[in-house]
């Protein structure tokens, strides 16, 4: 292997194991592969790395940078996502709407819900553990806010949220969202204490 692709990795791999971005086991597995356990060598190469180091800096600028970006971006996205919900229901309550007016505001209210979860998908930055969790909370709202609406009783409202549940169970046994499955709990046992009472 070439010399400086082997420098380049090895310092790729101190990198990693300083900034905790792999076990340190695995960080002492690698380094010993590349080094062929001779330590003394990887020190000799990290001395000799000159211009590299500077790389690295401006590298792990970006890197930083971009995480910073990261860690703000889905919690901003979701939060648009979120208020969607209260948005429509002190519209409902406060501003005297038709049914047919009240129906179109939760199409639309979940036309939009799934393109800022479609978008989140598709944008990595976009994307957070929790924003699965966020898309069905909003249809499960807004299937509350179309059941008010037409006030049809409990047999819709069993019909309309069962499946939901079934579909959130699927998905936390498929994809093991432990943020769904927290949400699933919360909800099954605000609505047991609501029966109660």
């Amino acid at each position: 292997m070439d010399e400086q692709r082997k420098i380049t990795i090895i310092n790729e791999i101190r990198y990693w194991k300083d900034n905790h971005l792999l076990p340190e086991h695995y960080c002492d597995f690698l380094m010993a592969l590349y080094t062929e356990g001779e330590q003394d060598k990887a020190d000799a190469l990290s001395k000799s790395e000159g211009t590299d180091a500077l790389l690295a800096k401006k590298r792990n600028i970006k890197v930083e940078k971009r995480a910073k970006e990261k860690m703000f971006l889905p919690h901003l996205y979701a939060l648009v996502m979120v208020s969607l919900i209260p948005i429509i229901l002190v519209a409902r309550f406060l501003i005297p709407f038709s049914p047919r007016l009240d129906l179109g505001i939760a199409i639309t209210a979940f036309l939009l819900a799934s393109l800022f979860y479609y978008i989140s998908v598709k944008i990595p930055i976009l994307s957070a553990n929790y924003t699965l969790t966020v898309y069905m909370m909003s249809i499960l709202m807004i299937s509350l806010v179309v059941l008010d609406v037409y006030n049809q009783g409990v047999v819709s409202l069993v019909i309309i949220i069962i499946p939901q549940f079934i579909l959130w169970i699927y998905l936390i046994v498929k994809k093991k969202d432990k943020w769904l499955m927290a949400l699933t709990v919360l909800i099954i046992l605000t609505a047991s204490i609501g029966l109660l009472l």
